[in-house]
């Protein structure tokens, strides 16, 4: 059995975990395992591989939406920036990605 599954175990046993949890966690497990046809140990460790995946996953959508969010909050700052040094280049760069902004809106409907 997997390292995780025995820290589990050990957490259950000393009761740093609601029983109720661990016999629920126990339940699920086991009867996801026999569904696998795979014996504890196996299921423990493609449980962990599938564990990785889907946290790089997520780490690669929070980036995505930082990297959006950055570029979303970047035209606002040219416009601003455009218009309190008198920018000409700043601003029709705020102008043309609202222009973009707007036809992607138009065109979503």
């Amino acid at each position: 059995e997997g390292a995780d599954y025995s820290r589990f175990r050990a957490a259950c046993d000393k009761g740093s975990v609601p029983q109720e949890a661990c016999d629920s966690f126990e339940n699920w497990f086991r009867s996801y395992c026999s569904a696998k046809h795979m014996d504890l140990g196996q299921c423990a460790q493609a449980l962990r591989h599938d564990a990785i995946g889907m946290r790089e996953a997520l780490l690669t959508f929070a980036a995505a939406g930082c990297l959006v969010l950055l570029c979303c909050s970047t035209v606002p700052l040219c416009g601003y920036c455009g218009a309190k040094r008198n920018n000409s280049t700043m601003l029709i760069c705020f102008m043309v990605f609202n222009v973009f902004a707007i036809l992607e809106f138009l065109g979503n409907d």
